[in-house]
């Protein structure tokens, strides 16, 4: 009966008896509050735990991965050691929480309170810490590859000398882990243990100062290098400009020699030799020589293209055309007598009576054309006009054949076929070409008119003319 009672007993304990961590863990679930408890270990992976009060609790080597925790207090926690992978802790309170060692691998922080957190060798891998509080933090050893720290210090609290200490270490151990991430072959404390060395011994006060430093030091290297770079292009630029003037120049002189601008080649020559025993490098010497070598090229240009129009003018003086206008002029050369504009009849020299149409190759004429009105008196018919007859076809015909000497004109039969319009025009060619008489008709709507046109062509031209319109005629020898 005895032994009865016992069994009775012991099983109503076993019944009756659960884990405190269990009562709690319990506690936490059903009322989202659990204030300075006991939760060593305790398993609570990928909980919903939003909001939930855990002040003061033990929660060393808890696997918490994935939890939500958001806006959760756990002020003055005991987290070391414990995994916190993927958890959710945005806007929660973490203040004086020891999360010594903890894996907060891709944690979500942002905007958490960890104010005075102990923070020493945990795991911050891609850990989101913008605008986190993370004054009085220590983050000794702590591994923040990765991390985001966007806006993590208050600003308000930028100017105490306890916030520049945190920021330094923090900047610190993020220049550590970088190191130990890009493979350096050294322990963390090693690669720490020479940033310190350095700080030491260059003289700073601290990391921070020595960074800036440093970017300092760097950003003046590239701007010199930038400088000295800019520099160059300039002198190589500079020296290109001289190299194409003193080419030009050289051909200045030949041309110089060929005008017989004398004294103008002396002084072109003079300065090519300036230039080229030159063997500065310096980029104001260089402009200088530019200035003075782009100067003297428009003054040269000037003076050569001006002898040289002067000179076409001349070797034109016996060449036929009307006044000065006459073919192997340039375009340039002959805007002071008429301003002839390509692909239009024009007035020149005031003259109303008559039009002019130049042709133009590479901007020299090689063809002048003069409009001379209809032949008056011929009722689209051209008659064979004697001695007394007065037409501007006469009067052009005694002018050309008294200045000039006939190469061949129309027949009589070539005027019977014009009449009959088996031929569209008729020529008088003198001067081996250079100069046509032409006659043309004009049709209208129930009538025709005779015009006439006056061409004066350069040599190349005037030969090919007189070569193709040669009249070939047959002899009473054919026969």
């Amino acid at each position: 009966m005895k032994k009865l009672l016992l069994l009775v007993l012991l099983l109503f304990s076993f019944i009756g008896t659960t884990s405190a961590g269990e009562v709690e863990i319990r506690k936490l679930k059903e009322s989202n509050t659990c204030v300075n408890c006991d939760l060593r270990q305790a398993n609570l992976s990928w909980e919903n735990l939003s909001g939930a009060n855990l002040s003061w609790s033990d929660l060393k080597g808890a696997n918490l991965r994935g939890v939500n925790l958001t806006g959760a207090n756990l002020t003055g926690a005991y987290l070391a050691k414990a995994n916190l992978e993927s958890s959710k802790l945005s806007k929660a309170n973490l203040e004086q929480t020891n999360l010594k060692e903890a894996n907060l691998k891709g944690a979500n922080l942002k905007g958490a309170n960890l104010k005075g957190a102990n923070l020493k060798g945990a795991y911050l891998y891609r850990a989101d810490l913008t605008n986190a509080n993370l004054i009085g933090v220590n983050l000794t050893e702590a591994n923040l590859t990765g991390a985001n720290l966007t806006g993590a210090i208050k600003k308000e609290e930028k100017t105490s000398e306890t916030l520049k200490k945190e920021q330094d270490l923090i900047a610190l151990e993020l220049e550590v882990s970088r190191l130990w991430e890009e493979g350096s072959g050294k322990t963390r404390n090693e690669i720490r243990k020479e940033l310190k060395n350095k700080i030491i011994n260059g003289g700073y006060k601290s990391f921070t100062s020595m960074i800036k430093e440093e970017e300092r030091k760097k950003k003046e290297e590239e701007r010199k290098k930038k400088e000295e770079e800019r520099i160059t292009a300039a002198i190589n630029k500079e020296e290109k400009r001289i190299e194409i003037y003193i080419n030009k120049f050289k051909g200045f002189s030949t041309k110089l020699k060929d005008l017989e601008l004398d004294s103008l080649k002396v002084e072109v020559d003079e300065l090519i030799s300036e230039v080229e025993a030159n063997t500065s490098s310096d980029l104001n010497v260089l402009k200088g020589l530019n200035k003075t070598l782009r100067e003297m090229n428009s003054s040269v240009e000037l003076k050569i293209k001006t002898e040289e129009s002067k000179q076409r003018i001349l070797s034109l003086e016996e060449y036929p055309g009307f006044r000065d206008l006459k073919p192997g002029l340039h375009y340039q050369d002959l805007t002071e007598f008429c301003h002839l504009r390509k692909g239009y009849w024009v007035k020149c020299y005031g003259i109303d009576n008559i039009k002019f149409y130049g042709k133009f190759k590479n901007d020299v004429l090689y063809e002048l054309i003069l409009d001379m009105g209809p032949i008056v008196n011929t009722e689209g018919f051209l008659s064979v006009f004697g001695e007394n007859d007065s037409n501007i076809l006469i009067k052009m015909r005694k002018t050309m054949d008294k200045n000039y000497s006939r190469d061949y004109g129309y027949s009589e039969r070539d005027r019977q076929l014009f009449n009959e319009s088996e031929k569209s025009r008729l020529y008088e060619v003198y001067s081996g070409g250079k100069v046509v008489l032409e006659i043309n008709r004009k049709e209208k709507d129930w009538s025709s008119d005779l015009w006439l046109y006056i061409h004066y062509l350069d040599h190349s031209k005037a030969e090919t003319f007189l070569n193709e319109n040669r009249p070939v005629r047959a002899s009473d020898d054919d026969f």
